[in-house]
C-alpha cells in the first residue's frame, strides 16, 4: 500500500507540471496589459514601463516561467497583485469555504443519489424508474447558475425561507479556527453560527449538487442492474434472504467500485462548479476569488488557485483509489505495484 501511494504520488508530478506549463502560459497569452490595469489608463509610459520591470513583465517567457516555478516548488505562490497579499494568504482563507460547499454537496449526492439508483434498479421501468431517469436527465441538463436563480427566486426571495447570499449573519460572529464555518462553529460550541451557516449553504449546496446527485445516481442504477444479474444474486433470492440483505449488502457493495471512481471525479467538478455557485450566492470562496482575480489578470493569484486545486484534485483521486481495496477485498494495490 505504502508502495502504491508513493508510486501515484511520483506520477503526479508531471501532471502538476503539465497543469503549470497550460496555466502560465495560457494566461500570457491572453490580451490586455496587466500594468495598465493596475496603474489605469492616464498613467505614463515612465510608470508602466517600471511596473513592469518591477513585477517581472519585461523579462523573457521562459524566464518568467523558470522563476514562477521555482518558487511554486517551494510552496510559494508570489503575491497577489490585486491585494497586494501573499497569494497562499488568500488561497488559505478562500479555500475552506470551498471545500465545506464541496463537501456537502457531494454527501447531498450520495445520500441521495445512491438509494434513488438502487431503487430505480430494483423497479426497473416501473413508475419510479421511469420518474427517476427523468429527473437524472434533468438534473444533468440545467446549468448550475439557472439553478442557483431559480432557488434564490422561488425559495429565498419568493417564499423567504432560506437567505440568498452570504455565508454568515452579520450580526453573528464566530472565531474561526479551521476556516469552515461549519466545523468551527461546532468546535467553539456557536450553535447560533451553525444554524446560521446552515441556512446559507442550503440554497448553494443543492445547486452544486444537483448535477453530481443525477449522475451518481444514473451510474448505481446502471451498475445495480448488472450485478442483479449474477447467479449469486439469485442464489440470495432463493434462499429467502430479506430484501434489505440481497439489496443493500450484497448487490450494492458490489456495485460501489465504479460509483466511488464517480465521486471521485465528481469531487473535481464540484471544485470548478463552485465558480458560478459562489459567484450567484456571493460565497467568499476560491471560485469567487479565482473570478476576481481572472478579470482583474492577477496572474500569480490564478496560478496559485489552479496549482491548489489541481493538487487537491490529485490526492482525492489518490484517496478513492485507497478506497477500492477497503470495498473489494480482491483488490490489492501492492500486488498492482509489483506487477
Amino acid at each position: 500500500m505504502i508502495q502504491y501511494v508513493i508510486r501515484r504520488l511520483l506520477q503526479a508530478i508531471p501532471v502538476l507540471l503539465g497543469v503549470s506549463i497550460v496555466v502560465f502560459f495560457g494566461l500570457h497569452v491572453i490580451p490586455g496589459d496587466v500594468a495598465q490595469m493596475i496603474l489605469g489608463d492616464k498613467a505614463t509610459p515612465q510608470a508602466l514601463a517600471h511596473l513592469r520591470e518591477q513585477l517581472g513583465l519585461n523579462q523573457p517567457m521562459w524566464i518568467q516561467f523558470w522563476n514562477f516555478l521555482s518558487h511554486v516548488v517551494v510552496g510559494d505562490f508570489g503575491t497577489s497583485l490585486r491585494t497586494q497579499n501573499p497569494v497562499w494568504q488568500d488561497i488559505r482563507i478562500a479555500f475552506p469555504v470551498t471545500l465545506q460547499l464541496s463537501i456537502l454537496s457531494l454527501l447531498l449526492a450520495l445520500v441521495v443519489g445512491i438509494p434513488i439508483g438502487v431503487r430505480a434498479a430494483v423497479k426497473q421501468n416501473g413508475w419510479f424508474d421511469n420518474l427517476a431517469m427523468v429527473g437524472v436527465l434533468v438534473g444533468i441538463s440545467m446549468p448550475v447558475f439557472w439553478i442557483g436563480l431559480i432557488l434564490m427566486i422561488v425559495v429565498g426571495v419568493r417564499l423567504n425561507l432560506l437567505p440568498i447570499s452570504g455565508l454568515l449573519s452579520y450580526t453573528i460572529t464566530l472565531h474561526r479556527i479551521t476556516g469552515m464555518t461549519l466545523l468551527d462553529s461546532l468546535l467553539t460550541g456557536n450553535l447560533n453560527a451553525f444554524w446560521d451557516t446552515l441556512k446559507h449553504l442550503i440554497l448553494p449546496t443543492v445547486t452544486l449538487g444537483t448535477i453530481p446527485t443525477a449522475v451518481i445516481a444514473r451510474i448505481t442504477r446502471s451498475e445495480m442492474l448488472d450485478v442483479l444479474k449474477q447467479d449469486y444474486i439469485r442464489t440470495a433470492w432463493a434462499k429467502g434472504l430479506r430484501y434489505s440483505g440481497v439489496t443493500y449488502y450484497h448487490a450494492l457493495k458490489n456495485a460501489l467500485i465504479p460509483v466511488i471512481t464517480v465521486c471521485g471525479l465528481q469531487f473535481g467538478a464540484l471544485l470548478g462548479g463552485a465558480i458560478l455557485t459562489e459567484t450567484v450566492f456571493g460565497l467568499p470562496g476560491l471560485g469567487r476569488l479565482a473570478v476576481n482575480s481572472i478579470l482583474y489578470r492577477d496572474y500569480p493569484e490564478v496560478q496559485g488557485i489552479v496549482m491548489v486545486s489541481s493538487i487537491v484534485f490529485v490526492m482525492v483521486n489518490l484517496i478513492v483509489d485507497v478506497l477500492y481495496a477497503a470495498v473489494d477485498p480482491r483488490i490489492r494495490l501492492d500486488k498492482e505495484v509489483g506487477a
